[in-house]
């Protein structure tokens, strides 16, 4: 938090052999140093290990979500695509689950946005579809009612998009 991320990455990583009960958070932690330091492949290999590690980790879903999140920094589409829509991965599980929260919104977003930049346009919006059924706040609200905009238009649907971009404020 005081954005120290390299002193914090060189401290997990010396004391995570240590960490015995706590790996999981260890590795969890470093993963964001990682990537609030914007080194978004150590980043996204460091959440992977953790989903990999620690199924059962409450931090697994997040984890794979902050992943995911550093695949897009680096234009690695067709990779958050295979992880997100791995049926026994934490974000489908999650999705099977039921749940409803900021996360798993977050992980519909990161999909449909991977779906449209490899130009899966209808995938892409039966994606972002998807959040009809979920309670946006505002700004998820707006990146959705965006996304879906782009959407339209890359799928050569300009008048639907321009409908849509309406709702947008």
């Amino acid at each position: 938090k005081q954005t120290n991320y390299s002193g914090a990455i060189e401290l997990l990583s010396q004391r995570e052999p240590l960490a015995g009960k706590l790996a999981d958070e260890y590795i969890f932690w470093l993963g964001e140093a990682q990537l609030q330091k914007g080194d978004f492949k150590s980043a996204a290999e460091t959440f992977a290990r953790l989903v990999s590690k620690f199924p059962a980790s409450a931090r697994c879903l997040q984890a794979a979500i902050s992943e995911a999140s550093a695949r897009a920094r680096m234009d690695e589409w067709q990779q958050i695509i295979k992880s997100l829509q791995q049926s026994e991965g934490p974000f489908q599980a999650a999705v099977r689950s039921g749940a409803t929260n900021d996360l798993v919104v977050r992980g519909f977003l990161l999909l449909s946005d991977a779906q449209f930049h490899e130009k899966d346009y209808d995938g892409a919006e039966k994606t972002v579809g998807m959040l009809s059924r979920f309670s946006l706040n505002p700004e998820l609200a707006w990146q959705s009612q965006y996304l879906l905009s782009r959407i339209l238009s890359g799928g050569g649907r300009v008048e639907d998009a321009l409908r849509n971009s309406t709702n947008l404020s």
